[in-house]
């Protein structure tokens, strides 16, 4: 079974796949061409986690709203079958507590997969998260942490 994990936005996603043999693969694409990706899992039925818009009482841009109704299109294409995870969520199972900010989750990821050494490699010796940047660290963030909530462990296997 694959694991997708989104990071939406209001013109570009991160997207992240999480096989079973523990191989990761994380793009950054346009919202369309993730809608065209999103047609193939409709069909075999992949989980697909979303990291799902929380309010915090603060006003908000256009952008945000954007971001939203893209969720609404991304859960549309696969006929509802969406995942939805908070970043409260994500922060909570995998550092611990609400106050972690981006650096403390890619941390405690990379920790997951044996440190960062380890996890992200080199260039000529990379590791399994080589190449997660940006959105993509958000989106496998939600993946990992939707994954752990299959499991109901306290300890995470990514």
């Amino acid at each position: 079974m694959t694991v997708w994990g989104i990071d939406p936005g209001p013109e570009k996603c991160g997207l992240v796949k999480i096989y079973d043999d523990g191989g990761i693969i994380a793009d950054v694409m346009p919202i369309e061409v993730l809608l065209g990706e999103l047609t193939l899992v409709r069909h075999v039925g992949d989980p697909i986690a979303i990291e799902w818009v929380e309010s915090f009482g603060m006003r908000v841009g256009s952008e945000v709203f954007e971001t939203v109704y893209n969720i609404g299109r991304i859960a549309e294409t696969v006929d509802g079958h969406v995942h939805r995870v908070t970043r409260k969520q994500v922060k909570i199972a995998l550092v611990g507590h609400s106050r972690a900010n981006d650096a403390d989750v890619r941390l405690a990821i990379c920790e997951m997969y044996g440190g960062k050494a380890k996890a992200i490699g080199t260039k000529k010796d990379p590791g399994p998260l080589h190449g997660v940047k940006g959105h993509c660290w958000s989106a496998l963030a939600v993946a990992i942490t939707w994954k752990m909530s299959q499991r109901k462990s306290l300890l995470p296997v990514p």
